[in-house]
């Protein structure tokens, strides 16, 4: 798998776990 996929692929999951925190503290 190619660096940039990777590194899209991880970005993309931090931040649906980022949104998903501030989601639930809200």
């Amino acid at each position: 798998m190619p660096y940039m996929a990777v590194h899209m692929k991880i970005e993309k999951e931090w931040m649906i776990h980022c949104m998903s925190s501030i989601g639930l503290e809200l």
